[in-house]
């Protein structure tokens, strides 16, 4: 997901990965393609989160990139025109 300055989500994948089936003991490839036809040109934050309901699970990332919503931060960057 992306979230604009004003704290505006967008969601950039229709599907959510199936990790029902991942496992601590190989490595996952999960295709995924990102849509960004609806976001508006400007600065973002590319976030990554997983949830199991309203519940963040807590990831292998630096604790200082958690998010309030329990995201993570992963990167800023400009959407252009």
């Amino acid at each position: 997901m992306l979230r604009d300055a004003n704290g505006q989500l967008y969601r950039l994948n229709a599907e959510s990965p199936d990790n029902t089936r991942w496992d601590a003991e190989s490595a996952v490839e999960v295709p995924l393609r990102l849509d960004f036809t609806a976001v508006p040109p400007g600065e973002y934050t590319l976030c990554i989160g997983l949830y199991e309901g309203p519940t963040a699970i807590r990831l292998a990332i630096r604790s200082e990139q958690k998010n309030p919503d329990g995201s993570y931060h992963l990167e800023s960057f400009s959407v252009d025109p």
